[in-house]
């Protein structure tokens, strides 16, 4: 029987604050290395990494993965939320008409050309099932 999957979020961005980002990738912040390498004790008897394609995951992910000698596994069902045309804006730049409506049912509304809370639930539901089952 494998270990219950665990999931980790990527270490600091280098964004400023109040930045939307989901799929866009700011970059990680500097000290990102460390962060990461304080995750090796929790991860050393997995059998496997599986990481986002986003940069600020991937490479924190490669690093663990290298150091701790297990395969790396890159699946995109974990990417974070496609925030769509707001991918990079600071929030307080996104006109009201367009996030008051988003914001009172994100679970069934997208941001313009983004995802909803219910397609991010399905695809990571989804991985999670493969993850438990390996």
């Amino acid at each position: 029987m494998s270990a219950r999957p665990l999931v980790m979020r990527h270490p600091a961005v280098a964004a400023p604050p109040g930045l939307c980002y989901g799929r866009h990738d700011p970059g990680l912040a500097p000290g990102w290395e460390a962060a990461a390498d304080a995750l090796r004790p929790r991860l050393a008897d997995r059998g496997a990494i599986i990481a986002s394609p986003a940069p600020r995951c991937l490479l924190p992910a490669r690093r663990l993965a290298a150091a701790l000698a297990i395969p790396l596994r890159v699946d995109p069902r974990w990417q974070e939320l496609d925030f769509g045309a707001w991918e990079g804006r600071p929030w307080a730049g996104i006109p009201r008409a367009e996030s008051d409506p988003w914001a009172e049912d994100p679970e069934h509304r997208a941001p313009p050309r983004g995802e909803t809370f219910a397609a991010l639930r399905a695809r990571v539901a989804e991985a999670w099932a493969e993850a438990e089952a390996a």
